[in-house]
């Protein structure tokens, strides 16, 4: 796992593989950086090429009781930012944990090919 020196356009190929986020779901296989963390709303792939794109979000806060929402601009890298936490804590363990299944399996099928 590192942050992304690639453009959100540069696809995680599909096939048998480790890639943490395939292992995740493996309907990120053949899909663009981009693509995955749309879909998945998990920073799998941290932006710092070019750059963070800043935009705003509308975000509801809460208020007092009885009165009525009100509406505070969010940035996507500060969404970015906090979902870093569930995928470091959560998500990246897990996948770990099925990269090295996947090691061991793809060892084990590679040294039963030696043997024929």
């Amino acid at each position: 796992y590192s942050i992304r020196y690639a453009p959100g356009s540069a696809v995680v190929p599909p096939g048998y593989g480790v890639e943490p986020s395939v292992l995740h779901d493996e309907d990120n296989a053949n899909r663009t950086l981009d693509d995955i963390v749309e879909r998945s709303g998990l920073p799998w792939y941290p932006k710092v090429w070019p750059r963070v794109v800043k935009k705003k979000k509308k975000k509801p806060l809460p208020s007092s009781p009885g009165k009525p929402t009100v509406g505070e601009s969010e940035s996507v890298e500060e969404e970015e930012i906090k979902g870093l936490g569930k995928l470091v804590h959560e998500d990246m363990p897990r996948s770990e944990e099925l990269q090295k299944e996947r090691k061991k399996e793809i060892q084990r099928l590679v040294s039963m090919r030696g043997g024929q």
